[in-house]
């Protein structure tokens, strides 16, 4: 970078290959994390539309089915974008000065780390799971939609 409109900007051919990073996966990361932003940009703006001109739509199925099947999108848009910043800095550590090669630890045994944690990740994924169904299955027990309360409750909104 040098601040000035006029500077030349060098492209990919200017730079030797083996400093190339690896332009297929940015690229599509970079598509990915573009498309899911702007699927929720949409979903969002629907929910405007529909907070502030079809009230009747916030209680419909597809509105709130579209809001169930949206939920990833964000961890998905966030996975493609670290994966851009990464690896679109490939083959640099800090550029110019460390290649990411010379920057492995070369400590053995340090997979067990990452085994460990994956292990825990996995587990509290799972915990998370039940606790979540085990919750959703509770919502007709805990809220009876015939008691009057419930409903005079629900009219209000």
């Amino acid at each position: 970078m040098s601040n000035d409109f006029n500077a030349e900007v060098k492209g990919l051919n200017d730079f030797p290959k083996d400093e190339w990073l690896p332009v297929a996966v940015v690229h599509y990361a970079f598509q990915i994390m573009i498309f899911f932003g702007i699927v929720m940009i949409c979903i969002g703006s629907l929910y405007l539309y529909a907070f502030f001109f079809k009230k009747d739509w916030l209680s419909k199925n597809w509105l709130l089915k579209t809001f169930l099947f949206a939920t990833p999108f964000g961890y998905i848009a966030l996975e493609a974008g670290w994966t851009v910043t990464e690896v679109g800095r490939q083959p640099w550590i800090i550029y110019g000065i460390m290649k990411t090669v010379d920057a492995v630890t070369p400590m053995p045994g340090i997979q067990y780390s990452f085994y460990f944690f994956t292990a825990i990740f996995i587990s509290l994924s799972l915990i998370i799971i039940f606790l979540l169904r085990r919750q959703i299955q509770m919502v007709p027990k805990l809220y009876d939609p015939t008691d009057p309360q419930f409903n005079s409750k629900n009219k209000k909104s």
